[in-house]
């Protein structure tokens, strides 16, 4: 028997120290920068008291869970630390590398997968003597920094919380509860949401039945007049030719209605009477829904810079890795925002830092020619901006963009044809940067080339209905300036039908909706547009983008009704079968077994109870640019004929056990392969073949692959031949020694998976 209880208690604990441990890694990381900068003793003393303690305490914890391996690295961590406050150690550079890298191993320990585990767990052996070397060398007190008055000698255990380098101290009416349990509440209040505008449409029909009964009244007042004439016996010319049997049957017939008439007045006031009773409920249920999801939305609110504590040790280890020397700064930190949008975002901060980093600023070097302070700066801001809304600014002292770099890259990888590209400003060729696949980079490697960066920037913001803009100016940096919703809240939709399904376009993306006649519509080149004012619109069936069948085929003579959408600069009318109406809509995800649907952000719940797809107006614009250059495959008479040839790769591997995984993995994914055991004999096949792609090692015996690529490269007929090192060596040295040669992609087998390779294959020729 589980002598705690239960198992259920021995997860809960878990699941408590995981919280735990993660603010002390963030604390401590957060210091270890810290003491990296240029700092006076006082602080440099608190500080150390501030990482000594976490790590005491990280130590503490894990050991009350049972993990033994995290125990032992902070135990050899708080040696250092110990050491280093009683000022008997000097933390070098080298000291800070090893000590940021115990930081890594014991994340991984802590929330890795099992074999990422297992590895780190061989990590941390490692590392525990060398910190226990550096915690047993006595060396000369640091030397203090340069400061502008003398200073006392810091008393940290006085108040030590004040000295807290991450802020992380947590306020004594405060209580813990996971992110899960706060989600899970807010998805309950936001069914309310939906419940209420359920009542809403209830109150709405009772209202219209009310509303017929006036009409009712006025006719049966005219009927009721001429029954009463006839139940009195009036001698009227009407009656005249009656016998006294007809009479006392309409007589009869009269008393008939004016029962009913009674029935049906009866029936108006207890409708009239639970109307009003309704909207009372439903006027307490709507305020205290919104009180209730206000209340949820503040919960769900957190400090800008919580999503960012990781921050600084990735653009220093991202940065090192570069040979680059840059200073970051995150300011705004304290503004509140939903932590769903700063979830969402983190992955797009990522980018546009590694962006930044790996493509905008120069090496220090570079950056002192030309009079800029050798580190470069890249600055993360958050503001609030006017009504309810975030602004992020992104920004970086870099290069900058180049529009003439940007209209080269983009012709050449296919973005844009040449003609159209001609048409376009500086400002628009800028937003290219955004579109999937176009990059600039001279070389593909495993952080950068794919082109797929700042296209998941915009997918992100577009998804939490935000905006993005670019500033940029040659050679003095690149701006980004974002702006998002403080919470992720209701917006306004449009209902349209397609078929006997309806659909919810977001109205934020609406331009317009419109009637248009056949007489209107033109085809030019192929395409379906109708001039509206001086700029033709090109028109697209929303079954056709949606790859569904067309269950009401509009005959010829029928007038379609359209709606324009605006999405990243681009318009297009999409034409539907019925416009509806708005409403109020709250986005329902489709959970984890669907995170990304093509052309459908999630559903909605209609105030029917009808659950229907939110349309994705970016993506549905990307669709039918497919559709105007492939063809819909549902379209009778649209098929692709023909054989498809396979593409051929030259595998070059010295290993054979490399050498076939290698070519396991590309025959799995679709292509032909032939092998060659050094680039010797990969330039005596090439002679003899026809080949589509090389994917080569760089250390073999006889010619390397940095040779052989420089041998491809010099030979005009394989000049634009492709080539892939697939490689062991990951130095910066190396990997700039790859692009020198001509190589098009850097492979490091360190983070190699299959994936990754069949992606940069397919890049370059397809499948």
């Amino acid at each position: 028997m589980d002598p705690t209880g239960t198992s259920e208690f021995s997860k809960q604990l878990l699941e408590t120290f995981n919280i735990e441990a993660q603010e002390h890694l963030n604390a401590i990381a957060a210091g270890l920068m810290e003491l990296e900068k240029p700092v006076s003793t006082a602080r440099h003393a608190a500080v150390v008291e501030v990482v000594f303690r976490e790590t005491h305490s990280l130590k503490g914890a894990a050991r009350s869970v049972d993990l033994p391996d995290v125990d032992r690295t902070c135990q050899a961590l708080e040696n250092v630390f110990s050491a280093a406050k009683r000022n008997e150690i000097t933390l070098t550079r080298e000291t800070f590398d090893l000590l940021h890298e115990c930081i890594g191993v014991l994340e991984t320990l802590l929330k890795g997968s099992e074999p990422e585990i297992k590895t780190a767990r061989m990590k941390s052996r490692g590392l525990i003597p060398r910190l226990k070397e550096i915690a047993q060398v006595t060396a000369a007190p640091p030397v203090p920094m340069e400061k502008a008055e003398p200073e006392p000698e810091p008393q940290p255990a006085a108040e030590p919380e004040k000295a807290h380098p991450a802020g992380m101290g947590i306020s004594p009416d405060s209580i813990r509860i996971s992110s899960s349990k706060l989600d899970s509440l807010m998805l309950q209040a936001e069914d309310l949401g939906d419940a209420k505008r359920a009542s809403a449409q209830r109150l709405a029909e009772i209202d219209r039945i009310c509303r017929q009964f006036p009409a009712w009244k006025r006719h049966w007042s005219g009927t009721r007049n001429r029954l009463m004439v006839l139940r009195r016996g009036t001698r009227s010319e009407e009656l005249q030719p009656l016998r006294e049997r007809e009479r006392t049957d309409y007589g009869k017939i009269a008393e008939f209605f004016e029962y009913n008439a009674e029935f049906v007045q009866n029936l108006e006031s207890e409708l009239v009477h639970e109307k009003t009773m309704m909207k009372t409920n439903y006027q307490f249920l709507s305020n205290r829904t919104d009180t209730l999801i206000d209340d949820m939305k503040g919960l769900l609110m957190m400090p800008a810079g919580s999503s960012l504590e990781f921050f600084p040790r990735f653009v220093r280890e991202f940065s090192r890795e570069k040979g680059k020397n840059i200073d970051l700064v995150i300011e705004g930190k304290e503004i509140m925002v939903d932590r769903r949008i700063l979830e969402e975002m983190k992955d797009a901060f990522i980018h546009m830092v590694r962006n930044a980093i790996d493509h905008g600023i120069e090496s220090s070097d570079i950056r002192v020619q030309k009079g800029k302070p050798p580190a470069g700066r890249i600055s993360i801001r958050f503001a609030y901006r006017e009504g309810k809304n975030v602004e992020i600014l992104v920004s970086d002292d870099g290069v900058g963009i180049n529009p003439a770099k940007i209209r080269e890259s983009a012709v050449k990888h296919g973005i844009i044809a040449q003609d159209d590209l001609d048409h376009l400003s500086d400002d628009e060729v800028i937003r290219l940067i955004f579109q999937s696949g176009f990059t600039t980079s001279r070389i593909i490697t495993d952080t950068s080339g794919r082109g797929l960066g700042l296209a998941i920037v915009i997918e992100k913001v577009d998804r939490l209905g935000g905006s993005i803009r670019v500033d940029t100016e040659p050679g003095k940096g690149v701006s980004f300036r974002i702006l998002l919703p403080l919470t992720l809240a209701t917006f306004k939709g449009l209902v349209v039908s397609e078929g006997l399904q309806k659909f919810v376009f977001p109205l934020k993306n609406v331009e317009r909706v419109m009637r248009v006649i056949p007489e209107m519509i033109k085809t030019v080149e192929g395409e379906r547009v109708v001039n509206q004012g001086n700029e033709p619109l090109v028109l697209v069936r929303l079954s056709d983008a949606l790859g569904i069948p067309q269950n009401t085929p509009k005959e010829a003579s029928q007038a379609i009704y359209v709606v324009v959408v605006i999405s990243t600069d681009k318009r297009l009318g999409i034409s539907v079968d019925e416009i509806g109406y708005t409403q109020d809509v709250m986005v329902k995800g489709f959970g984890q077994q669907l995170t990304r649907v093509r052309n459908i952000t999630g559903a909605a719940v209609l105030g029917t109870g009808k659950v229907v797809p939110i349309l994705n107006t970016g993506d549905l614009v990307k669709s039918a640019i497919r559709l105007r250059s492939e063809g819909p495959a549902h379209v009778p008479g649209y098929e692709k004929t023909g054989i498809k040839k396979k593409k051929t790769v030259l595998v070059t591997e010295d290993s054979i056990t490399s050498r076939m995984l290698l070519k396991n993995i590309l025959e799995g994914g679709g292509y032909q392969v032939e092998t060659a055991v050094d680039g010797m004999d990969a330039i005596i096949k090439l002679r003899s073949g026809s080949f589509d792609i090389v994917v080569t090692d760089v250390d073999m015996p006889r010619m390397n692959g940095f040779v052989l690529t420089e041998k491809i490269r010099s030979d005009k007929k394989y000049s634009e031949l492709p080539v892939v090192l697939v490689t062991a060596l990951d130095s910066p040295a190396d990997r700039e020694h790859g692009i020198e040669v001509g190589a098009n992609a850097y492979i490091v087998k360190s983070s190699f998976d299959q994936s990754n390779l069949l992606e940069v294959v397919k890049k370059f020729v397809g499948v």
